[in-house]
């Protein structure tokens, strides 16, 4: 309980950052970006996991996301949030999900991941966009051949 006119003051400003927190507003965003391999090499098969958190029972993910290529070095994930206006009263939630992007072997070179939120908001209308960039090196890691007579000559 507050009981100073000092602790007062601080609890009507924690209240208000909790509410302004969980607020409808508090729609979702980017948590993390994960690109599996760490250190691609040409000839991996690269997945991009883009980890999303939802905050309010006010927003609701649409059906449409996409993973997709746009250019020679430019790959996308797309996700698209809306506003329930039927909602009488948005609870605080915190859901996750997390969307795995398999983009196959790509070709040596640089590339940028653009993660974006898009959703339909008076209050925000701007998407919310997370950037990656990654370098897929030439070659697939170099390794040594070895044969059966090289083995036996090392054992004569």
């Amino acid at each position: 309980m507050c009981y100073s006119r000092i602790r007062a003051v601080g609890c009507v400003l924690g209240v208000a950052a909790g509410l302004l927190c969980f607020s409808p507003a508090s729609r979702g965003s980017i948590a993390a970006i994960e690109l599996d391999p760490a250190h691609p090499r040409e000839g991996d098969r690269i997945t991009i996991t883009t980890h999303v958190e939802i905050k309010s029972t006010c927003w609701a993910i649409r059906d449409s996301m996409a993973c997709s290529i746009l250019s020679d070095s430019t790959l996308a994930f797309d996700y698209f949030l809306v506003y329930a206006d039927s909602a009488d009263v948005c609870h605080p939630v915190l859901a996750t999900f997390s969307v795995p992007c398999d983009f196959g072997a790509l070709p040596a070179g640089r590339y940028r991941f653009t993660a974006t939120e898009h959703h339909e908001s008076a209050t925000y209308p701007e998407p919310d966009v997370e950037f990656l960039d990654l370098w897929v090196t030439p070659g697939p890691a170099p390794t040594r051949v070895t044969t059966w007579g090289m083995i036996k000559s090392r054992y004569r």
